[in-house]
């Protein structure tokens, strides 16, 4: 009788306690975000699903972004707002707020985790995520935006070319794309040796990033009449003018929005983001991908752009909950969720979800390193800017049309480009 008593007793505590346990507080996350929808569609909507507890407050930025959100702006939005999590979709927005002292280094909360493995993660975005942090990472990216050389394997076949490799240099590259030409009029054919979706004066600016040369020093002097820029319009003059470098200065017809030229089947080899991908599931021709052209460093400029930092507000009152909610859509599960959308417009940070599609190796987003440097001169205003690429690329279409040397055209950019700064 006594044991029964006892065990009855024993159920009547353990049915007592589970009845007296709180329900976990419910916590808001304040979180700055480009628009609300965006943010909740994309990541709020799932994480709610599995932690009854958490609600978001979206600071939507889109409003801000139109009119052109400066960094200074930006970082007066997050003293003003105080929220927990903070997204930057500028680099230099992360570099200020990592300088200014405001984010939670993230380091010893990953460190002490048991489900998350920052090893997972690429190397070359984390490498590049330190270097914005000083050696310690303020921010993780579950995605980015990869660039790389597709090329078309069935053409290099039918022309007797050898294909490109991983590793190329501008000069190289653009020696190929002439070789192609070449094969292509001895066989009498109609193919597009290089196509870069954007314009010539587009593609000069990607080479001068790749070098780390700008348009105008931190001074206020216009450069174009250096040495720097001399070997690139040799690069890109030389190179549209025999028939190796194709843009869309050469098709006015196209739509800003209008897809590719390498879908079509007609472009041996073309630089783009890895949402090209999208478009080639059911071509008729084979195609692979190799690293995009870069200095003996491997790195690139845009070779890989994180999509939006998340970052934690160091005086946050929810710092527990915001690592949380960073690390889910920085984890593997996320990122599995992610890659079943069969969506190539980002790549997720964590390689092993996404190595290979189509039979085809994507390696090569993942294999060069973002470049930090910046092509953006800080004096230099929006419409300046807007003036300044609007008025190059009419030089570079005319300099095509009318033979114009690289000398005068050099020359050209350089005293139109003062006259367009002269106000700054």
């Amino acid at each position: 009788m006594m044991k029964k008593t006892i065990a009855f007793l024993l159920v009547i505590l353990l049915l007592s306690g589970c009845a007296v346990q709180p329900e976990k507080e419910k916590v808001t996350l304040k979180v700055l975000y480009n628009s609300s929808d965006e943010f909740m569609n994309k990541y709020g909507k799932v994480y709610l699903a599995i932690n009854e507890n958490i609600d978001f407050e979206i600071v939507p930025l889109d409003n801000y972004n139109r009119n052109g959100l400066s960094k200074e702006q930006y970082l007066e939005i997050v003293k003003t707002e105080q929220p927990d999590i903070l997204s930057e979709f500028n680099f230099d927005y992360y570099e200020g707020l990592v300088d200014e002292g405001k984010l939670l280094n993230l380091d010893t909360y990953i460190q002490k985790s048991k489900d998350f493995r920052m090893d997972q993660i690429n190397s070359n975005l984390l490498d590049y995520l330190r270097q914005g942090g000083n050696g310690s990472i303020y921010a993780l990216s579950p995605s980015f935006r990869g660039k790389a050389i597709y090329y078309n394997k069935t053409i290099f076949d039918q022309l007797g070319v050898k294909y490109p490799i991983d590793g190329m240099n501008w000069s190289e590259f653009l020696e190929l794309s002439s070789r192609l030409s070449q094969a292509d009029e001895a066989i009498d054919n109609e193919i597009i040796s290089f196509y870069y979706d954007r314009t010539l004066f587009d593609l000069a600016m990607n080479i001068a990033d790749t070098m780390k040369v700008q348009y105008a020093n931190e001074s206020g002097d216009v450069t174009f009449n250096t040495e720097g820029w001399n070997t690139i319009m040799n690069l890109v003059i030389d190179n549209a003018r025999n028939g190796g470098v194709f843009t869309r200065d050469n098709y006015p017809e196209l739509t800003p929005l209008e897809d590719s030229k390498f879908s079509e089947g007609i472009v041996a080899l073309t630089l783009d983001y890895s949402y090209l991908i999208n478009d080639l599931h059911n071509v008729d021709f084979q195609w692979g991908v190799v690293t995009v052209p870069t200095d003996s460093s491997l790195e690139s400029f845009d070779a890989m752009q994180p999509d939006a930092l998340f970052s934690v507000n160091r005086d946050s009152s929810h710092i527990e909950e915001s690592v949380d909610f960073i690390k889910y859509i920085n984890g593997e599960k996320f990122s599995q969720l992610e890659q079943k959308s069969n969506s190539f417009s980002s790549l997720p940070a964590r390689e092993e979800f996404s190595s290979k599609i189509l039979d085809v190796d994507l390696h090569a987003f993942y294999s060069v390193a973002p470049l930090n440097f910046t092509r953006i001169v800080p004096f230099i205003s929006q419409e300046q800017q807007n003036k300044f690429y609007e008025v190059t690329d009419e030089i570079m279409q005319d300099a095509m049309a009318n033979e114009t040397s690289k000398e005068d055209v050099l020359k050209l950019l350089q005293e139109t480009t003062e006259v367009i700064l002269i106000n700054k």
